[in-house]
């Protein structure tokens, strides 16, 4: 059951996904915004090769919209540095936590 949740959420991620970049562009904070959510979906079922790229996608968009201390950038800085962190990846993980630490102080 969980996993055919999850399907229906990634699903319906693409489809807003697509949309948004369809109507306000690639690098809009909304379609950033999407593209994050997509990717944490993609990182919960295990599809983390996937999710990577998207997750550094939304980070260096969201934050050259609204800066590093943003709350957008600060929750994509926590996903990326969580996936990262999961990997085995601990040191790139701390950068983005401390990052992602700096939105969340602001």
């Amino acid at each position: 059951r969980d996993q055919a949740r999850l399907f229906e959420a990634e699903a319906l991620a693409r489809r807003a996904l697509v949309d948004r970049e369809q109507c306000l562009g690639r690098n809009h904070a909304d379609t950033l915004a999407t593209l994050e959510v997509l990717a944490c979906v993609l990182a919960s079922e295990g599809r983390v090769a996937e999710a990577e790229p998207m997750l550094g996608r939304a980070v260096q968009g969201l934050e050259a919209a609204f800066g590093v201390e943003h709350p957008a950038s600060s929750s994509a800085n926590y996903n990326l540095a969580t996936l990262l962190e999961e990997t085995g990846r601990v040191e790139e993980a701390e950068e983005l936590f401390e990052r992602a630490r700096l939105g969340a102080e602001a």
